[in-house]
């Protein structure tokens, strides 16, 4: 298990918990910063099976497509023979 020592400011956990609402009530900051781990892992998959993480409004209007970094890089290594392991 990895040790890591985070500074993030409190605004970024208040922004965080006043979009999860009530549930985040009962979440430490490590819980979240833990889901948050899980979320890239999932997204990072995705991407190297060459799909796409993306954002739409109820009836499918208005897509967004997540970009990041780790996910542009883990999207080109699926097309390279280099396979990272998840």
């Amino acid at each position: 298990m990895a040790d890591i020592e985070l500074r993030v400011p409190d605004a970024v956990f208040n922004r965080i918990r006043r979009h999860l609402g009530p549930v985040a009530d009962s979440m430490t900051n490590k819980d979240l910063v833990e889901e948050a781990l899980t979320q890239l892992i999932w997204a990072a998959g995705e991407s190297v099976r060459g799909r796409f993480i993306l954002s739409s409004e109820r009836d499918g209007s208005d897509v967004a497509r997540l970009r990041m970094r780790s996910l542009d890089y883990a999207r080109g290594m699926a097309t390279s023979s280099r396979k990272p392991k998840l």
